[in-house]
């Protein structure tokens, strides 16, 4: 999944992707987002339990890597455009 920094308001892209979680931007370093913060991106999907499994799944391995803050927030990854 991936959102554009660029955008007013930010919009989630490719939700079902739990595999790569990155922000496109041209000025920012780094973003990080709460839960909260990708289930409001994800519209219908962050209704969905299914969903919400994979994104918690997707949580906890960021967690492993310490790509999440203390305050919970996830660091995606920036890719430059």
């Amino acid at each position: 999944m991936w959102l554009d920094a660029e955008l007013t308001p930010r919009s989630l892209h490719d939700a079902e992707d739990f595999t790569a979680f990155k922000v496109t931007a041209r000025r920012e370093d780094h973003v990080w987002l709460t839960r909260e913060e990708i289930i409001r991106l994800a519209g219908d999907h962050g209704r969905d339990p299914e969903w919400l499994d994979k994104l918690d799944r997707m949580l906890e391995y960021a967690a492993s890597k310490d790509w999440v803050d203390d305050a919970g927030a996830v660091r995606a990854h920036v890719e430059w455009t």
